[in-house]
């Protein structure tokens, strides 16, 4: 199928032998109506697009616990196009959904 390429064409997926490392680069942290959102930069396959999800922040002495809900992100976006139907017009129902579903969960000292 011409819009699946080949396993080995890693540029379809995150290719994590040329990009082995993800970043998150926070922006912001604001709370409007006991909602917390947290907005930043991520970076994947070296492509960096701003991304917003809500997130729940606490502080116990001198760590900082952040957990997101789970949000959604265009994989698209960031290159990883395998079997896309918005990116391959030939693939009828052997299509992969271009939202992936993502959970961010951090723990640091202050």
């Amino acid at each position: 199928m011409k819009g699946l390429g080949k396993e080995e064409d890693a540029d379809h997926f995150f290719n994590t032998k040329k990009f082995p490392e993800g970043t998150f680069e926070i922006t912001a942290v604001e709370t409007v109506d006991a909602v917390t959102t947290v907005s930043g930069n991520l970076t994947l396959k070296g492509i960096t697009k701003p991304v917003s999800f809500p997130a729940t922040i606490s502080v116990d002495g001198d760590m900082v616990m952040l957990n997101s809900e789970s949000f959604k992100i265009d994989r698209t976006q960031w290159g990883v196009n395998y079997a896309s139907k918005s990116v391959f017009d030939d693939l009828k129902d052997k299509f992969v959904d271009d939202e992936i579903e993502l959970k961010v969960s951090v723990t640091a000292a202050k």
